[in-house]
């Protein structure tokens, strides 16, 4: 029996779901202990999610912004946590964890690994100089005694760019929970909706939704989410949700149609495996992680708003030609993402 233990920062989004299912999936066979950090969208009831053997121990400490003082104190408190529970393996997700976690693990007799879950100097919200010192930062860091676990091809294919020891372990989904939570959602009567999924920043574009919304004011947008970037979705025809917990996401999903992602980057974004899961139709910026999953067959890659305009119409107009690419993207979901999958890759890999 391995000790397996996670450390993030963010402790909601689509990286949550990962590490319950990798967590969950390895937890009758090995110790599993997941570090997180505090957010205004951590679900109050975040043990809910985990086997109720799994360890959980939040690191108030552990920001998504940077701070170098409270840096410092989560890197000093994550080194005494892992001298504590002495983890055959630690896992670093997302892109503070892996700072701070390569950084203050250095010296210690542990196998680390790293998930980005979207490189961080790929995000619109990091420009400029800021983006460069985060690409010279994952340069420095990938000389450091850590394996890159990408998270899909695009993100492994970056991760090639930057480091040498890099291997690919595609996200998953935990389909029982989401069957489960569809068995108790009732389907209601509703007007063609068009729905997007996330926290309301940069990352998703909420000026780009916001002015869909705009051009199409007969079509009622929804956001499940919320975020410091509210107020931009200032269309009459949207609404915004708040927070909500990954159950009632999947619930409010079911009633409706179409799913969008104007993100100009993602990872491997769960959101978008789970409208493909669920039967939706797909239309989603041709970025890395959203290309990987959509093609012609599946859904739509759009290259810019009017053409995204256009897509959106199509589907409303003309529902019954959309119902054969819903049902590809579903079996691909099935093949290829189905999170007992991804934990027994997980566990050959890191030889679990």
């Amino acid at each position: 029996m391995a000790v397996v233990m996670h450390v993030t920062e963010v402790s909601s989004g689509g990286v949550l779901p990962v590490i319950c299912a990798l967590s969950n999936g390895i937890a009758s066979k090995h110790e599993v202990i997941v570090v997180y950090g505090i957010r205004p969208d951590t679900p109050k009831n975040i043990d809910k999610y985990f086997d109720s053997s799994i360890k959980l121990i939040p690191l108030y400490s552990l920001k998504r912004k940077l701070d170098l003082r409270m840096d410092y104190l989560a890197g000093k408190e994550l080194r005494r946590i892992v001298k504590k529970y002495k983890p055959d393996i630690v896992h670093l997700h997302s892109t503070k964890a892996g700072y701070i976690g390569r950084i203050f693990l250095c010296g210690l007799r542990l196998r680390q690994y790293y998930t980005p879950h979207g490189y961080s100097f790929c995000k619109p919200d990091n420009k400029g100089l800021k983006s460069f010192i985060y690409k010279i930062a994952e340069i420095v860091l990938s000389h450091f005694n850590c394996t890159t676990i990408a998270c899909g091809k695009d993100e492994y294919e970056i991760a090639s760019k930057i480091g040498k020891r890099n291997i690919c372990i595609e996200n998953g989904l935990d389909l029982n929970f989401i069957d489960n939570t569809v068995i108790k959602t009732s389907i209601n009567e509703h007007d063609f909706t068009v729905y997007t999924v996330g926290r309301i920043g940069p990352q998703k574009n909420p000026q780009m939704v916001n002015e869909l919304a705009k051009r199409i004011p007969e079509v009622p947008f929804v956001w499940l989410g919320g975020g410091a970037d509210e107020h931009l979705l200032t269309s009459s025809n949207i609404t915004v949700t708040g927070v909500l917990n990954r159950e009632d996401v999947i619930k409010q999903s079911i009633n409706m149609d179409c799913y969008i992602s104007c993100s100009p980057s993602e990872g491997l974004p769960i959101a978008l495996l789970e409208a493909m899961y669920l039967g939706k139709i797909c239309i989603v910026s041709n970025v890395t992680g959203n290309k990987e999953l959509i093609d012609d067959t599946t859904g739509f890659l759009f290259d810019g708003i009017d053409e995204c305009e256009r897509l959106i119409r199509l589907a409303k107009d003309n529902p019954e030609i959309m119902s054969e690419k819903c049902i590809i993207a579903k079996n691909r979901i099935i093949t290829n993402y189905d999170a007992s999958k991804m934990c027994r890759k997980y566990c050959d890999e890191l030889r679990l």
